[in-house]
C-alpha cells in the first residue's frame, strides 16, 4: 500500500500507511508539531504518536510502497448512528445560529 515513511534527524523512521492518509505540521502555542493520522478500509481513524519537532529539526518524507506499517497508537471506531447523531447535533447548532 502507498504510505509515508517519515524520519525525524537519525530517528528510527515512522512507516505509514492506510486506505487515506494524512500528515499535518501545525504550530500550536509555540510547539511545532507533526500530526499523522487516516482511515482504514473500514472508516476508522487511526493515529499514530505525535511528534514534537525542535529548532533545527530534520524532517525526511519519502512515499513508498509500504509492506509493514508502525502500530498506530490509537484507533477510533466509527460507527454510522455516531455519524449521523453528530451531523444533526452541528445541523440544529447552526441552524439556531441563523447560519443555514
Amino acid at each position: 500500500m502507498i504510505g509515508f515513511e517519515v524520519k525525524i534527524n537519525n530517528d528510527i523512521p515512522i512507516k505509514i500507511a492506510s486506505q487515506s492518509s494524512q500528515l499535518f505540521l501545525t504550530v500550536i502555542e509555540s510547539n511545532v508539531l507533526l500530526l499523522i493520522s487516516g482511515t482504514d478500509l473500514s472508516g476508522n481513524r487511526v493515529k499514530w504518536p505525535n511528534q514534537i519537532l525542535k529548532s533545527g529539526d530534520k524532517v525526511n518524507i519519502k512515499v513508498k510502497d509500504i509492506q509493514c506499517i508502525d502500530e498506530p497508537s490509537e484507533i477510533k471506531e466509527q460507527n454510522i448512528d455516531y455519524i449521523k447523531e453528530r451531523y444533526l447535533d452541528l445541523k440544529a447548532e447552526l441552524e439556531n445560529k441563523g447560519l443555514i
